[in-house]
């Protein structure tokens, strides 16, 4: 599926027994909406079985469904990967793709963070490839998400290369770097790089002085 990609382009806890209900209202819902010939989408289908944890259906339906626009499917994305199910979040990108639904930067975001959370610095890579390609790798918060997979997964010359990269980077930005550069015990460079930055916050400050105690 990584290398896919690339062609291509080229909530609070529920208990089972209230998510086992919720999921049958769900599917009950479903089975109206499509006797009334109500589009999934604009019901919310999807959302509602991801909130339900009835992820297989929620994925089953996204896989189904030929009328996504980028707004929708980037919302469902974002509901699994809020969830914890990068993988799925990865897969439905895919399926995004194969349905030549142009992704925008809050897709390319919230993949970009679950392929972090996923370790998978080779996705990472592809996924940065590919939005430097259609130009969005100087959006704040893609080139944000870009930082934080780099600085995390101890790529720091590829995580310094995102953060000159990034147009007008915020103190997120900057602590990011910082804490990479802290990880791999680069002091001189965490330094420096928290001098340069225009405004600092408690995180910043706590990153400084934690990686020097």
């Amino acid at each position: 599926m990584k290398s896919r990609i690339c062609k291509l382009l080229l909530s609070q806890p529920i208990s089972n027994t209230q998510r086992q209900a919720s999921t049958i209202e769900t599917q009950k819902s479903h089975g109206r909406e499509i006797k009334l010939g109500i589009s999934a989408v604009e019901s919310n289908i999807v959302q509602s079985y991801c909130e339900s944890k009835a992820f297989s259906d929620a994925h089953q339906l996204f896989d189904e469904m030929s009328d996504w626009d980028v707004v929708s499917a980037t919302t469902i994305i974002s509901r699994f990967a809020q969830h914890r199910r990068h993988k799925d979040a990865i897969s439905l990108f895919s399926t995004m793709l194969v349905m030549n639904v142009r992704p925008n930067e809050f897709t390319f975001g919230t993949v970009t963070h679950s392929s972090t959370a996923l370790q998978d610095l080779n996705l990472g890579k592809q996924l940065h490839a590919c939005e430097a390609k259609i130009g969005l790798e100087s959006n704040v918060f893609v080139g944000s998400a870009i930082l934080d997979l780099y600085a995390k997964l101890s790529a720091i010359e590829e995580a310094r290369s995102a953060f000159d990269d990034t147009h007008e980077p915020n103190v997120v930005s900057y602590t990011t770097l910082i804490c990479g550069y802290l990880k791999k015990e680069m002091f001189d460079d965490a330094l420096g790089l928290f001098q340069a930055m225009p405004k600092r916050n408690v995180v910043s400050w706590n990153a400084m002085i934690g990686g020097h105690s």
